[in-house]
């Protein structure tokens, strides 16, 4: 998600008319609403994964991390976690490519593939 602010300049120089006033925060979505997440970062991840959603979330998220080769490496859930998420490792995770699984209480799994252990 992305917050904007934007500044309002009215001002008719004749008169000497000249007010200025900021807009309420307007919010935009890089992704349709229908999606559970906007962004899962850093990339490559060390011992903490961080996840940003298209909204506030006031259910419970589901996650999975699975190495290359599938075995589960860790699963866990937050509940009502918001628009943020962060997921702790733990001890620090072998160099490679991980597959990160995330769904809302009922939904569908949303799949991103991350690169970890650095």
């Amino acid at each position: 998600m992305y917050f904007y602010r934007l500044r309002v300049i009215n001002e008719n120089e004749p008169t000497g008319y000249n007010h200025v006033f900021y807009s309420p925060i307007v919010v935009m979505q890089r992704r349709p609403s229908d999606a559970l997440v906007n962004r899962v970062f850093p990339g490559p991840f060390g011992n903490t994964i961080n996840v940003t959603f298209n909204g506030n979330i006031e259910k419970t998220v589901e996650y999975e991390l699975f190495d290359i080769a599938g075995r589960l490496v860790q699963r866990g859930k937050a509940d009502n976690p918001g628009v943020f998420l962060s997921i702790d490792t733990g001890a620090r995770l072998a160099k490679g490519a991980y597959v990160l699984r995330l769904r809302e209480s009922g939904g569908t799994f949303e799949t991103f593939k991350l690169a970890g252990g650095w």
